[in-house]
């Protein structure tokens, strides 16, 4: 039986790429004070630097030798970790860390092949939920607690609370693979809609600072507004838990940054476009932002 315990008392090795699931991953690690074995890339490479006697691997073989467990992250476009746990299923114990409460099947699928690991890691009632409905009868799916939250609550009395700017969450929507399956907008006609509409209400004056998505490498993405808007910015390496205390308003899409805003006590609005796919956040605190118009 897979138990927290039996994880914790194990020598554990992570694969991931995707931001998302690697901080989940990380605030478990912390918690628990393991020094893991790595095997990642993309985004996963920075955010488990900051893991004290963490082994950096070189290949997936080398780390299946050195541990009893592999932990994954999920929902990397780069198909960095399905490849990798379909390898792996047959020779090492394996968990996902699931972050999010879209795309679950997705995740898991590779080459119209369904790949899951012996068992699934969720953070919430809802996630844990969606995943007994959406998963097969017969997978194990484990309800942790959401360290990731805490971590964040924790990082946020660090600092004031502000009313300094709108935070705009990026998401790279544009670039995603299923976009034109999943969406008929992209985070640039979305923002352009967004400062329209912001001209029309009590927050045409307010500055508005992008906390641009983990993954993305051009910082110069939104660089079209930026040079015509002095009010427009972009944040500079602060964590989140810091961009949200010192916002006033935090806006986006379906980030977990925006539970995140809500659960540090922020106004959060969607600013999907009325004719786009409603939110997959299952938080009904969530308003949407057309309506303040």
């Amino acid at each position: 039986m897979i138990t927290e315990e039996k994880i914790i008392n194990s020598r554990i090795g992570i694969v991931a790429n995707d931001a998302g699931g690697s901080n989940y991953i990380y605030s478990f690690i912390i918690n628990h004070s393991i020094s893991p074995f790595l095997f990642c890339s993309g985004p996963a490479v920075d955010i488990f630097k900051l893991v004290s006697n963490a082994k950096v691997t070189s290949s997936i073989d080398e780390i299946i030798s050195k541990v009893d467990i592999l932990i994954f992250s999920s929902g990397s476009p780069s198909g960095f970790e399905i490849n990798a746990l379909k390898y792996s299923k047959d020779k090492v114990l394996t968990l996902s860390f699931i972050d999010h409460w879209t795309n679950y099947l997705t995740r898991f699928k590779i080459k119209n092949e369904i790949i899951l690991p012996d068992a699934l890691i969720v953070y919430d009632k809802h996630a844990y939920d969606a995943a007994k409905q959406q998963f097969p009868k017969n997978t194990n799916i484990l309800l942790f607690d959401n360290y990731y939250m805490q971590n964040q609550i924790i990082e946020s009395n660090k600092f004031e609370r502000k009313n300094d700017y709108i935070l705009y969450i990026d998401e790279p929507i544009k670039n995603h693979p299923n976009t034109l399956i999943n969406y008929n907008y992209d985070e640039f006609f979305a923002f352009k809609l967004f400062l329209k509409l912001k001209s029309k209400t009590k927050y045409k004056d307010d500055n508005i600072m992008i906390r641009l998505h983990p993954s993305q490498s051009n910082q110069n993405k939104y660089s079209e507004f930026i040079n015509a808007d002095q009010n427009i910015y972009i944040s500079k390496n602060n964590t989140l838990a810091h961009d949200i205390v010192k916002s006033k308003i935090v806006v986006g899409f379906e980030s977990m940054a925006l539970a995140v805003a809500l659960e540090l006590k922020k106004p959060v609005f969607s600013i999907i476009p009325n004719n786009g796919k409603s939110s997959s956040l299952p938080f009904n605190e969530i308003k949407l932002f057309y309506n303040e118009v």
